[in-house]
């Protein structure tokens, strides 16, 4: 078939007399049919994709709370914080807090009527997302089933934090022993490190 002697008369003539030629331009055009209706689904894929990102941040604003909302969120935090820091204990420095810390010990475990009492107490570490020192104690003695009682139940409503990070208890010769890991917090004057 030459090109140059292709009339519209011709191509009509040759279309209709050449099965091979009249499916395969049925193919070309089913090719280009389903390409572009590929083309234009990812388009409205990416429409829908956009517009569905649109509504989750309009969904995510609408949910954000005005300025003065925040600031009343912001006071009443600051007053949490205020009367967590009333239950901390304050000192001078942080030999003092240790000492008050040891000496507060050891009177709940007199008071428990501990026996083999040994408090050793680590030094202060600053926390500054809570503005105050926590110091870490071990307690170590032996007590009545009664008295063991009465030291964690003393020991948990101390007024100031006190809490217990670790505790073990043994039964050895009729007696409870105690061996604990607790920790208190404080507040020393000028220590920010």
């Amino acid at each position: 078939m030459n090109l140059s002697s292709l009339s519209p008369d011709r191509i009509q003539h040759e279309i209709s007399e050449n099965p091979r030629l009249r499916s395969g331009l049925w193919l070309i055009l089913f090719i280009i049919l389903t390409w572009g209706s590929l083309v234009w689904s990812d388009y409205n894929l990416s429409r829908y994709k956009a517009v569905r990102s649109l509504e989750r941040d309009l969904v995510a604003l609408s949910e954000i709370e005005s300025a003065a909302v925040w600031q009343q969120r912001a006071a009443k935090a600051d007053q949490s914080v205020k009367l967590y820091q009333q239950q901390f204990g304050l000192s001078e420095s942080p030999g003092l807090a240790m000492a008050k810390l040891q000496s507060d010990l050891s009177l709940l475990t007199d008071e428990s009527q501990g026996v083999g009492v040994k408090i050793k107490v680590g030094t202060p570490q600053y926390l500054a997302h809570i503005k105050a020192s926590r110091i870490r104690a071990r307690v170590r003695l032996s007590l009545t089933p009664e008295a063991l009682i009465t030291f964690l139940t003393k020991l948990s409503h101390e007024p100031r934090i006190i809490s217990i990070e670790q505790l073990n208890i043994d039964m050895k010769r009729g007696r409870w022993v105690v061996d604990a890991t607790v920790v208190s917090y404080f507040i020393i004057e000028g220590q920010q490190t």
